[in-house]
C-alpha cells in the first residue's frame, strides 16, 4: 500500500498529536473529560481503484465508475501534510454542528501549519505547546550543538587524568575537590541562543496549563494494538478498528457489550464479569500509575538508564560513527 500515508493525527478539544499509521485520522476529545468525541479517517489509498485502473479504457470500466464514487476509500488527494491541515480544518469546522461545543485551544507541537488553516477559518482558537514537545526540542538543540562543538571539547578520562577531579576520585576523595561555579565564556555564548528562543515570553506564555499530548499516544496505541502498523489493512478494517478503540477507550469493555448487543451476540456472564473485572482493573493501574510514587519510581528508573548508558560510553569510547573505521 504505497500510495497510503503514513501519518497518524489525533485532535482533541484542546490539542492535537502526532504518530504514524498508514492512515490519516484526527480525533478530537475533550482535555477534561479525556473523551473521544469524534474522528475521520483519510486515505489516499483505494484498493478497487487500483484493480480497475488497467481496465480504464473498457466498457466495463465507465459502468464501474458510475457506482464507484460513493464508496470509494481514497477521499484525499495530496501529500500527507495537506492531510492534517485539511482534516484540521474539517474537525473544527463541524464541532458545534456535531457536538455542540467550540474548540478554544489547540495543543500542537508546531511541526505542520495546522494552526495557521484553523485560524484562518476560526480566529478565536488560541495556540498552546505541548510542553513535551518543548522540552524535547531543547534537548535536541543541545545535543546537536555539543556534536557540532565536539572537536573542541576535550574529553576527561577516568583514573589517571589531568583532570583535578578525577585524580582525588581515583583515590576516593573526590569530595574534597572544589569545582569552578562559572562557566567559560564560549560554552556561555554558544549555549545562550538556545535557551533565548526556548524561553522567550510568548512561547512560555503558550506552555501555561502544562499541556501535554499524552493522551493522544496513548489512544493511537489502542488502535494499534487492535490494527498493527505491522498488517496492512484497508480503511474499511481501520475505520471499525477506529470504533471499537474509541468505544474501549471512552467507557472500556462496556461499550464492546454495547456492539455485541446490537448485533444479537449473546452475553453470558463470563463475558459480563471479565468486562467488568478488565475495567476495573485499567482503572486501578491508572490510577496507581498517576501518583507521586510512581512517578518518581519512573525517573529514577530513566535517570539509572541514561547514566549507566553515558557510563558504558565514557568507557568504551565512540565505537560507532560517520568515518570512525577510516
Amino acid at each position: 500500500m504505497e500510495s497510503t500515508t503514513a501519518l497518524l493525527y489525533l485532535v482533541t478539544a484542546h490539542g492535537v498529536g502526532v504518530a504514524s499509521h498508514p492512515f490519516l485520522e484526527w480525533y478530537p476529545s475533550g482535555w477534561y473529560t479525556g473523551k473521544v468525541l469524534d474522528f475521520v479517517v483519510k486515505s489516499k489509498y483505494c484498493k478497487a481503484c487500483e484493480y480497475w485502473s488497467k481496465k480504464e479504457k473498457t466498457a466495463e470500466y465507465n459502468e464501474w465508475k458510475e457506482t464507484h464514487e460513493d464508496s470509494c476509500e481514497a477521499n484525499h488527494e495530496g501529500s500527507a501534510g495537506k492531510m492534517e491541515v485539511d482534516s484540521a480544518t474539517e474537525m473544527f469546522a463541524r464541532s458545534v454542528d456535531k457536538n455542540e461545543v467550540i474548540y478554544l485551544n489547540y495543543v500542537g507541537d508546531g511541526d505542520a501549519k495546522t494552526y495557521k488553516s484553523i485560524v484562518e477559518e476560526n480566529p478565536e482558537v488560541k495556540k498552546k505547546e505541548c510542553v513535551d514537545h518543548v522540552q524535547k526540542r531543547m534537548g535536541t538543540r543541545l545535543r546537536n550543538l555539543v556534536k557540532k562543538t565536539k572537536a573542541t571539547t576535550p574529553f576527561v578520562p577516568e583514573g589517571k587524568s589531568w583532570c583535578k577531579w578525577q585524580q582525588l576520585k581515583a583515590i576516593g576523595k573526590e569530595e574534597t575537590h572544589k569545582h569552578q561555579t562559572e562557566l567559560k565564556e564560549e560554552v556561555l555564548q554558544a549555549i545562550i541562543p538556545v535557551y533565548e528562543d526556548l524561553s522567550n515570553d510568548d512561547l512560555l506564555t503558550r506552555c501555561l496549563g502544562s499541556y501535554t499530548q499524552n493522551s493522544n499516544e496513548s489512544f493511537n496505541s489502542t488502535i494499534w494494538s487492535i490494527a498493527p502498523k505491522s498488517f496492512s489493512s484497508g480503511k474499511k478494517i481501520l475505520d471499525i478498528s477506529v470504533n471499537l478503540a474509541t468505544l474501549y477507550y471512552n467507557d472500556g469493555y462496556s461499550g464492546i457489550m454495547d456492539v455485541m448487543q446490537k448485533l444479537d451476540i449473546l452475553i453470558g456472564p463470563n463475558c459480563y464479569n471479565f468486562c467488568h473485572k478488565a475495567d476495573s482493573t485499567r482503572i486501578q493501574l491508572s490510577l496507581k500509575s498517576l501518583s507521586e510514587k510512581a512517578k518518581e519510581t519512573r525517573r529514577s528508573k530513566l535517570s539509572a538508564r541514561k547514566g549507566e548508558e553515558q557510563h558504558n560510553l565514557n568507557m568504551e569510547g565512540q565505537l560507532y560513527g560517520a568515518g570512525i573505521a577510516d
